[in-house]
């Protein structure tokens, strides 16, 4: 009896330090997207890696960054700005990411100040899937004129469950599986110490599986057949209000940044032939920290863009913004 409630006291206690160590409290838990930035967040502290890493972000009523309002202004373009961390900015302040560069650059130029407003609507680690959500959810509401998805690489990685799978819910097995993977950290490390290949990160990308791997059992988080169905209907919700969409590519250090140009990234070739047969634009800015070289980019985290990376890219998105399109209207 004695050796039980021991083991159930080592549990409990073993799960509350696991989750101390997890709690991100400028998240909130959402059994749809899985999370979300919180609403109102005030100049937040959050932690970036490594040590002592600071920055500050802010967020809307709808869990947005910055201070954007769902009320149109008469005569203003409306520009929504949708991906992961990349775009979110990452390591710097709201005023200082590819959305509030690309809004700096347009209010200094004269030809554009005051006709268009960008909104950051990019949230960190997402995929399509979440974001088709997020859009339809929360973002439709603000019935933007463009939309510019930046197709993140988290589609990509390699996992146990896809995002739809992990959204439905499945059913017996996969259920519960589920569930042990989102409330029971015991689960975690368990299953990161009998596989081997989860103990590091538990998203790989297909390049960086290894042959001791059980790569059989995993499955891309969102596939190619998926992300068009989910961006056809985010185009069906635009088109209510004639919005449009385009796909973004923002540089991947090293090959965009100080490699050689032109290196396709994970995704392009079905992304450029999506554009193609749907008529949708192409936002590459992937040039852009050519300018800035390492500086463009955290030393401890080359992932992420620094405030002068995300300067060079703003600038450039500004540009694209500007001019308009290849193909429908120009902007106004």
């Amino acid at each position: 009896m004695w050796g039980g409630l021991t083991a159930l006291v080592i549990l409990v206690a073993g799960e509350l330090v696991f989750r101390l160590w997890e709690v991100e409290p400028v998240y909130r838990a959402s059994d749809v997207l899985g999370w979300q930035l919180t609403p109102n967040l005030d100049a937040a502290e959050f932690r970036g890696a490594p040590e002592p890493h600071r920055f500050e972000v802010s967020s809307n009523a709808d869990g947005l960054r910055g201070a954007a309002e769902r009320d149109l202004s008469p005569g203003v373009f409306r520009v929504v700005v949708l991906g992961d961390s990349v775009p979110f900015g990452w390591g710097v302040g709201d005023q200082e990411s590819l959305v509030g560069a690309a809004q700096a650059a347009l209010e200094a130029d004269p030809s554009s100040f005051g006709r268009f407003e960008l909104i950051n609507a990019a949230q960190s680690a997402f995929s399509t899937e979440q974001i088709g959500i997020l859009y339809a959810q929360v973002v439709h509401d603000y019935q933007p004129d463009l939309v510019v998805v930046f197709l993140p690489l988290h589609d990509h990685h390699l996992v146990w469950l896809s995002d739809q799978q992990a959204l439905e819910g499945g059913g017996g097995l996969i259920r519960a599986r589920i569930w042990m993977l989102r409330h029971v950290r015991w689960y975690t490390v368990l299953r990161r110490w009998i596989r081997p290949e989860e103990r590091s990160d538990p998203f790989v990308l297909p390049k960086e599986v290894t042959e001791t791997s059980k790569v059989e059992e995993r499955v891309t988080r969102v596939s190619d057949d998926r992300r068009g169905e989910i961006l056809d209907g985010m185009m069906g919700l635009l088109a209510e209000h004639s919005g449009r969409l385009a796909l973004g590519f923002l540089p991947i250090f090293p090959d965009d940044v100080v490699g050689e140009p032109g290196i396709t990234q994970p995704g392009e070739d079905w992304a450029r032939q999506y554009a193609g047969e749907r008529g949708v634009d192409i936002v590459d800015l992937r040039t852009a920290c050519r300018e800035g070289g390492e500086d463009s980019v955290f030393s401890f985290d080359p992932g992420h863009f620094t405030s002068a990376g995300n300067a060079l890219i703003g600038r450039e998105m500004a540009k694209w913004v500007i001019r308009g399109s290849s193909q429908g209207p120009e902007i106004p």
